[in-house]
Parts: C-alpha cells; structure tokens; sequence
C-alpha cells in the first residue's frame, strides 16, 4: 500500500508512488493499482482482476467476517490507469544503482513532518552532474587563491576525506541492496575497510623511512592517481558480489590511510590542521553521498564525480610545485 488522495495528492506523494509503480511494472509482468484512501498495489505475474481474485478468494476457502466477493468487487471499482498517472507523476525509475525511491520517501516524510524543508528538498531534484563540477571547482579556484600551496594540501586532505567516507558507506550501501541487511557481513565490510586504513599508514610511514622525506611529494601524486584510479574501477568491482564489495572497501582505506602521513611530511608537520580537513571532507560526504547523491545522480555519476573531485585536487597538487618553484 501507497499513500494516496482521489481528492488530492501532494507532489512529493505523486513522485514517490510514480517511482515505485515504476519499479514494479519494470519487474513483474502485471501490475494494478487501486485507489481507495490509499493506493493498494497488486503485482504479479498474471492479470489480477475482480473475477479472478473472487474466485481465488472462494477457492481457497478464506474465512473473513467482513471481507466479501461483493466487498472485493467494490474495491476493483476504482482502479487506476497506470499509464497516466506514472506520465503525469514526472518521476524517475528506481533501481538498484540510482535509488531515487528512498528519496522521494525522504521528502514524503519531511511534508509530514518537516514541511518547512519542503522548497529544498524539491530543489535538489534539480541536481545535476555539471552542477557539482561547477561548485567544485569554485571551491577549488577559492582555496588556491586564498592559500596557494598550502591550501592545495589541505584541499586534497580534504577530498581524501569524502572519499574516505565514500569508500566506507557505499559498500555497505550496494550490500545492503544487493543482499539486504546481513549485519555480520556489514561489519566485516567495515573491519576490511578500516584494515586498509591501518595497512595504508604502515605503507607510508615504511616509504618515509626508506624513500626519505624528499620523495614524499612524489608518493603523494603517486596515490592520489592511485585512488582516482581505485574510484573509477569501483563501480564495476561492487558488481562482482561479496568479495568485489570487500574489495573496493580495503582498496578504498588503502590508499586512504596512505596518503595522510605522505601530507603531513608534505606540509611540514601541520597535522591538527590536516586532520581537520580529513574531518571536514568526511563530514560533507556524510551529510550528501546517500541521502543525496546517489539516489539522484546515481552510483555510477557519484564514483565519477569523486574521482573528478580528486583529479582536481591533482591539479592543485601539480600547481603547487609551480609555486613553490615561482
């Protein structure tokens, strides 16, 4: 059952039903809907119908106080034509990888309960891919004119962070729709990703010694091509199953942990400020990687859009030698 007014519909119910309708009538071969206060949705592999559901009701013997064939009949009377109202709902097919459902059902409950959010929420529907190419780049152009050199460190710290944060919920995420809520694999998803954190640092800390302090620079471009290079085969690896999900999540917190002692001896100690824009990063990630971004870009433009935001902080990485040098 979906939430539904023959009177009137709120736009964000409309949507979230549209996208769920969507859904079902891409999966099974029939799908009806009836609207009676709510919207009762029967889908199957077969036709159902008032006829059918009568004689299936008596068939089986079903004993009810109130539920009658004539109860049922009444019922069929008030079907929906899926067809228009899908056109007219304006929402978009949920699938596994784009789960634009769980949105709508954000901004359904935030009319129930938060209608104050309700102009904003409506607005980041509008989001697209160029949108946050053009954001990020401003931010970008502001922090390297602001603080040249040091701000590009910082920068990249800082998108190391959200891609950390990325590299930690979006396994668990495609898990979760691909196999649904196993908490003993989430955790050991979360374990791998935190063992490729602590694996990363070792790796670090052993080229510092090795390598000398006057490499650090290099291993730092090194890894950040490594981790736009992990983002961009990822998309693919999270379709192998468990292990591939395994995989991007140790994979992920490798060259995450890497990169954090490379950019500490890159900025000549300055390891409170550094973490603070690990945080930074994280947090921000936290806040619109699954509530917003994957639901409306999609999983794959948000793997592409964190691997651009690296590629930028690449560049500012590679401007900084200029500078130093200037």
């Amino acid at each position: 059952t979906l939430p539904y007014s023959v009177s009137y519909a709120a736009t964000e119910i409309v949507k979230m039903d549209g996208s769920v309708i969507r859904a079902l009538r891409a999966v099974f071969d029939t799908t009806t809907a009836l609207a009676n206060g709510e919207l009762l949705v029967l889908s199957g592999d077969t036709l159902s119908s008032a006829e059918e559901t009568i004689f299936r009701f008596e068939l089986n013997g079903v004993q009810t106080s109130l539920v009658s064939g004539f109860y049922i009949a009444y019922k069929f009377e008030n079907s929906v034509d899926l067809d228009e109202f899908t056109q007219k709902s304006g929402s978009h097919l949920n699938t596994d990888r784009r789960p634009i459902s769980a949105y709508y059902g954000m901004t359904y409950w935030s009319l129930v309960f938060s209608p104050e959010l309700r102009s904003f929420l409506n607005a980041l529907l509008e989001i697209r891919f160029w949108h946050v190419i053009i954001a990020v780049m401003a931010i970008f152009a502001a922090v390297l004119l602001g603080w040249r050199s040091k701000g590009s460190v910082g920068f990249a710290i800082a998108t190391t962070g959200f891609a950390g944060m990325a590299f930690d919920v979006i396994p668990i995420l495609v898990f979760q729709m691909d196999f649904g809520y196993v908490y003993k694999t989430i955790g050991l998803i979360v374990a791998g990703f935190h063992a490729g954190l602590a694996l990363g640092g070792s790796v670090s800390y052993a080229i510092l010694r090795r390598r000398g302090a006057e490499r650090a620079f290099k291993f730092l471009l090194i890894n950040e091509m490594s981790l736009i290079a992990v983002t961009l085969l990822s998309f693919g690896l999270l379709s192998l199953g468990k292990f591939g999900i395994l995989a991007v999540a140790v994979l992920g917190g490798l060259f995450v942990g890497m990169e954090f002692a490379l950019a500490v001896e890159v900025s000549g100690g300055h390891i409170g400020r550094l973490y603070a824009s690990d945080l930074f990063g994280g947090l921000v990630a936290a806040l619109i990687l699954t509530p917003i971004f994957v639901p409306i870009l999609g999983l794959g433009t948000t793997l592409a859009l964190i691997a651009f935001l690296k590629a930028v902080s690449l560049v500012g990485l590679k401007l900084t030698v200029r500078f130093s040098k200037a």
